[in-house]
């Protein structure tokens, strides 16, 4: 099935992902309609534990802030992968989750999906997890096709996303940070207190009440020397932006 929706949106897909706007610009468009995102939520909560999804996998599901950091080429595609070490050789590597534009999938398959028109894959992942949930989802026939139009009718940049990584797990205090540079992004697990001003760019739902449900950030203000400690490459300074979860209330 996602071979088949992956053939048919390959030649869409570079067009819709470009078209997403920075993550600053979602952000605001999500909270300067707030109400609606709420509504949004509380409507796929609804369904998702309507469905025959397992219980134990909902949380393992989400809401993703739809946004890009790159452009993809024609043929080329968003793709997430596990990096143990991950830095400069003497100090400072750590396990990371690598975020790129590709030519080659190499097995990964959709993580995330949005409406453009049509349903197209939005970014890609090879993680084990995420290939077990999705099965459980294509087992519950109906389920994605009609969160996507909930998604869809909102008019808001939104994705529906396989969240949860085996390769990189994290605690329930803690979210995925996103850190960005000219060609990648780096994503590991944090504590959601110590990230500071930070965008939140998904929500579980462990809870019908988003604000409980934050599960990754994307940084919007970096020390520099924080990213050549840990990586050592030179990070790309995002626009400042909004403190984490301000209109959120």
């Amino acid at each position: 099935m996602f071979l088949l929706t992956f053939l048919f949106a390959t030649s869409s897909y570079s067009k819709a992902y470009n078209k997403q706007a920075d993550v600053v610009t979602a952000a605001a468009q999500v909270q300067e309609n707030y109400p609606i995102f709420q509504e949004v939520f509380h409507r796929i909560y609804d369904i998702l534990h309507e469905s025959q999804l397992p219980k134990d996998q909902i949380p393992h599901v989400g809401l993703g802030l739809g946004h890009k950091h790159f452009e993809a080429g024609e043929g080329q595609f968003v793709c997430q992968r596990f990096e143990e070490k991950f830095g400069e050789e003497d100090e400072g590597k750590i396990p990371v989750l690598i975020t790129q534009v590709q030519s080659d999938l190499k097995g990964a398959i959709p993580a995330s999906w949005i409406v453009d028109e049509e349903e197209l894959p939005f970014e890609f992942s090879d993680d084990i997890k995420v290939k077990e949930v999705i099965q459980e989802i294509d087992k519950c026939e109906g389920l994605r096709v009609e969160i996507m139009g909930v998604i869809s009718a909102s008019q808001l940049p939104l994705t529906f996303a396989v969240l949860a990584r085996s390769s990189l797990p994290k605690t329930t205090s803690e979210v995925y940070l996103e850190e960005n540079y000219e060609d990648a992004s780096m994503v590991r697990p944090v504590n959601l207190s110590e990230i500071g001003k930070a965008i939140i760019t998904s929500w579980n739902f462990k809870s019908r009440d988003p604000r409980e449900c934050a599960n990754g950030a994307c940084i919007t203000y970096v020390d520099m020397f924080d990213f050549t400690h840990h990586t050592g490459r030179k990070g790309r300074l995002p626009p400042p932006s909004l403190e984490a979860g301000e209109g959120q209330k």
